[in-house]
């Protein structure tokens, strides 16, 4: 094989990987390790997400198995006020049994419940 020079790092080196022209090895293997340590799961115990966030969760099912979701967080206080602002504010939640919720983005009508572990999704491709 020739020698290219690699468009991320302009070294001369052996084409390894193709997007958008050839990487290098080195700058391959650092994008993947860069992809893997965003990929952190966060505790519902340690930090709750943004309000109308939607993220990836991560819950147990009525069975015990693992459960994996794209969903959208939602923190009740902060739908309260937003609804006592409109004709839905009949709608409002008990925010003491219900501080929070986690909409299913792929079920219909659906809630996640036991969500023990979040994290954000990646950011959309260019």
């Amino acid at each position: 094989m020739s020698m290219e020079n690699c468009p991320i790092c302009k070294e001369d080196s052996t084409p390894w990987f193709h997007i958008n022209g050839h990487i290098c090895e080195a700058c391959y293997i650092g994008a993947i390790t860069r992809c893997y340590e965003s990929m952190v799961w966060i505790s519902v115990k340690d930090r709750l997400p943004e309000h109308q966030r939607i993220i990836f969760v991560f819950a147990k099912t009525k069975n015990g198995k693992n459960g994996y979701g794209v969903a959208t967080f939602i923190d009740s206080v902060k739908m309260n006020e937003e609804l006592s602002r409109t004709a839905y504010s009949h709608e409002q939640v008990n925010v003491k049994d219900h501080p929070y919720y986690f909409v299913s983005q792929e079920v219909r009508r659906h809630t996640f419940n036991n969500v023990s572990y979040w994290m954000p999704l990646p950011e959309a491709p260019k």
